[in-house]
C-alpha cells in the first residue's frame, strides 16, 4: 500500500520546469537535480557579470577623468581665443576721440534718470574707456539731477560742482533739476551752486511744484545771461484746494523753510534780461499769468513758445502780441475763465510762425462767434493742430476760430483736428483752404461719420475741372472715430475705403497716397469682448483698404489700424511729421 502525503502532490515525470512554476507540485528528484545544476550555472554567470560591470565602471571613471581634463584644456583654449579675438576687435582700433563721439549717443537723452545722468557707467567697462570718459570734457557739459526730499540735500550742490568741474571751460552747459515725488522741493543750496556756473548755462530744465520754485523764481535778474532754452514746469497741486494746501502739514513745513505760495508775476525776478532766450516751455499755473503785466521775460526774442498750463483768453491775447518772432507756438486756453483782459491790442502778424497748436480747455457749449478767439494772420503757417481738453469732457467747437483761421491756411502741410465739433460745410471750407495739405488727421465728432467722409469726396462746383483736386498733395490720412449704433466700424470703414479709393483714382493727383490710418477711439467703460470685436473688424478692413488703393495707383500704401483710448496714444501711433512739439 502506497504511503499518502500531505501538501503538494508529485507531478508527472514529464512536466516541464515552466509548468512546474505555475503549479503547486513538488519537483521530482530528477527535476531537483536539474534545478540545482541550473542554479549553480546562474550564480556563476552573475558573478562574471558583476566583474564585467566593475571593469566597465573603472573604464568609465578613467574616461570621465580624461573628459574633464580635456574640457578644462578646452576652456583655457577658449578663453585665450576669446582674448585674442577681443584684442583683434575693430573697436580697439578706434581712436579715443572717435570713441568719445560714439559714447555721446550712448548717454540718456531724456529726463529723468534715477539719480544723475552719468557717463560713468561706460567707465566701468575697461580702463581705456574710463580714461576716455574722464579725459573728455564733452561728457560733463550736460547734467540732469533728481532731487529727492529724503536725500541728503547738502550733498547735491557738490554734484553740480564736481560735474561741471570736469566740463570744458569754454563749452556751454545744460542743467536739468527735477523733484520726482509728491510735494518735493529744490533746496536753496542747489540753486546757489547753480549760480556759480550760471554764466555758461544755455539750457535749463526745472520740474516741480510751482509754489516750491520760489527760490529759483526770486533769483536776481541776469543770473543766466546766455540762456537759450528754458523748460520750466511747476503746476500747482490743486488750485481749488488752497485751504488744504496752506493748512496741511506739508504746507506749514515748506512755509517754515521760506517758501512763498501764490507767487505773482511781479515777484518773479529771475527772468529779467535773457537776451539770447529763444525756446521757452512754461508749464505754470494760471496764477502766473493773471496780472495785466507778465513777469519780465525777453518775450520779443522768443521763437518757440509752448504754454502747457491753462491760461485765460486775455493772457492768450497778450502773449500773442508780446511774441512777434514766433516760429512755433502751442497754447492751452481756458475759455470758461472769468478773467478777461481789459487792454486793447492790435493783432500782430506772425510772419514767421510755421507751427501752431491750440488746445481749448472746457469750452462753453454755447460758444458763439462773438466769443471767438482773435487770431492774427499767419502767412507762413505749415502745421495747425486743434485739440480739445485733455479729459475729452468737452469738445473743441471749430467756430471758436472760424472763419478767421481760413485766411492763414494757404501753405498748411499738416492739419490735425482732435475731438472737434463742426458742421459739414465748416469742415469742407476748412480743408478747401488748405490746397497744399500733405498730412490730414481727423477726429471730428458727427452723428453720421460716413456722410462726413463722403463730403470729403465732393469737388466744389466753383473749382475748375482741370485744376488739381482737393487733397492733390495728400500723402498721409488718419481718421479716428468712436463707433456707436449709427456709426458702426463696418459702415465707417467702408466709407473710408471708398474715400481713399476715389482720391487715388483721380489722375490729377500730384502725389500718391503713402500712409493711411484708421483708429477706433474706445471709451473707458468698454468691455474686453467689445475691444476684441473692434480689433477683429479693423483687421478685416486693413486688407480691403490696401487692395482698394493699390488698384487705383501704382504703389501700395502703408495701412495702420488700431484701437486707441487717449490723444497721447493716438499721437504716438501717428507721429508728428511737421509739428515740433
Amino acid at each position: 500500500m502506497r504511503e499518502s502525503t500531505l501538501g503538494a502532490s508529485e507531478p508527472p515525470p514529464n512536466v516541464p520546469i515552466d509548468s512546474l512554476q505555475r503549479s503547486n507540485h513538488r519537483p521530482s528528484p530528477a527535476q531537483r537535480v536539474h534545478l540545482a545544476a541550473a542554479l549553480t550555472q546562474k550564480e556563476a554567470s552573475i558573478t562574471n557579470l558583476e566583474e564585467d560591470e566593475l571593469d566597465l565602471q573603472l573604464k568609465i571613471n578613467h574616461l570621465m577623468k580624461e573628459m574633464r581634463t580635456i574640457s578644462d584644456i578646452r576652456s583655457r583654449e577658449q578663453d585665450e581665443a576669446d582674448s585674442f579675438r577681443f584684442l583683434l576687435a575693430p573697436i580697439r582700433l578706434l581712436a579715443p576721440e572717435l570713441l568719445a563721439q560714439i559714447f555721446k549717443y550712448a548717454l540718456p537723452a531724456k529726463p529723468h534718470p534715477q539719480r544723475v545722468s552719468s557717463p560713468l557707467g561706460l567707465a566701468h567697462v575697461c580702463s581705456a574707456w574710463r580714461k576716455t570718459i574722464m579725459g573728455s570734457s564733452a561728457f560733463w557739459n550736460n547734467l540732469s539731477i533728481q532731487v529727492d526730499i529724503h536725500a541728503k540735500s547738502h550733498r547735491d550742490p557738490d554734484i553740480i560742482s564736481f560735474w561741471y568741474g570736469h566740463a570744458n571751460s569754454n563749452a556751454p552747459l545744460s542743467l536739468s533739476l527735477s523733484t520726482p515725488t509728491y510735494m518735493n522741493y529744490l533746496p536753496k543750496s542747489m540753486y546757489s551752486s547753480m549760480v556759480n556756473f550760471s554764466y555758461r548755462i544755455t539750457e535749463l530744465r526745472i520740474y516741480g511744484d510751482y509754489d516750491l520754485h520760489s527760490q529759483f523764481l526770486h533769483l536776481p535778474g541776469r543770473t543766466l545771461p546766455v540762456l537759450e532754452t528754458l523748460f520750466l514746469v511747476g503746476l500747482l497741486i490743486g488750485e481749488d484746494e488752497d485751504d488744504y494746501y496752506y493748512g496741511s502739514e506739508h504746507g506749514r513745513l515748506f512755509k517754515s523753510r521760506g517758501f512763498k505760495f501764490d507767487i505773482t508775476p511781479s515777484e518773479i525776478t529771475v527772468f529779467d534780461n535773457f537776451p539770447r532766450l529763444r525756446f521757452v516751455t512754461l508749464g505754470l499755473p494760471s496764477i502766473a499769468f493773471r496780472e495785466n503785466s507778465f513777469f519780465a521775460l525777453s518775450w520779443s526774442s522768443i521763437t518757440r513758445l509752448d504754454i502747457q498750463g491753462k491760461i485765460t483768453q486775455g493772457a492768450f491775447i497778450r502773449l500773442t502780441n508780446l511774441c512777434p518772432q514766433l516760429h512755433a507756438a502751442s497754447f492751452v486756453v481756458d475759455t470758461e475763465s472769468s478773467s478777461h483782459s481789459t487792454e486793447v491790442f492790435n493783432l500782430a502778424t506772425f510772419v514767421d510762425l510755421m507751427s501752431f497748436r491750440l488746445q481749448l480747455c472746457k469750452p462753453d457749449n454755447r460758444f458763439t462767434a462773438v466769443d471767438a478767439l482773435p487770431l492774427m494772420p499767419l502767412p507762413k503757417l505749415l502745421t495747425l493742430v486743434l485739440v480739445d481738453d485733455e479729459d475729452h469732457a468737452f469738445i473743441f467747437p471749430l467756430r471758436a476760430i472760424f472763419p478767421g483761421i481760413l485766411d492763414s491756411l494757404a501753405l498748411v502741410r499738416c492739419l490735425q483736428l482732435s475731438h472737434i465739433s463742426c458742421s459739414h460745410d465748416e469742415l469742407l471750407q476748412l480743408v478747401m483752404a488748405c490746397p497744399m495739405l500733405e498730412d490730414l488727421r481727423m477726429h471730428v465728432l458727427d452723428k453720421d461719420l460716413a456722410y462726413q467722409l463722403r463730403c470729403l469726396r465732393k469737388t466744389p462746383p466753383e473749382r475748375d475741372g482741370h485744376a488739381p483736386p482737393l487733397f492733390a498733395h495728400l500723402v498721409s490720412f488718419t481718421f479716428a472715430f468712436t463707433p456707436d449704433g449709427r456709426n458702426s466700424i463696418e459702415a465707417v470703414g467702408a466709407a473710408f475705403t471708398e474715400l481713399v479709393y476715389t482720391w487715388a483714382m483721380d489722375p490729377r493727383r500730384c502725389r500718391p497716397l503713402e500712409y493711411l490710418s484708421l483708429y477706433v477711439w474706445i471709451e473707458k467703460y468698454w468691455f474686453d469682448k467689445e475691444e476684441v470685436a473692434a480689433r477683429q473688424a479693423l483687421e478685416r478692413l486693413q486688407g480691403e483698404i490696401c487692395d482698394a488703393v493699390e488698384q487705383a495707383q501704382s504703389s501700395r500704401p502703408v495701412v495702420n489700424v488700431d484701437v486707441v483710448s487717449s490723444l497721447s496714444e493716438l499721437e504716438s501711433l501717428t507721429g508728428t511729421f511737421w509739428c515740433p512739439f
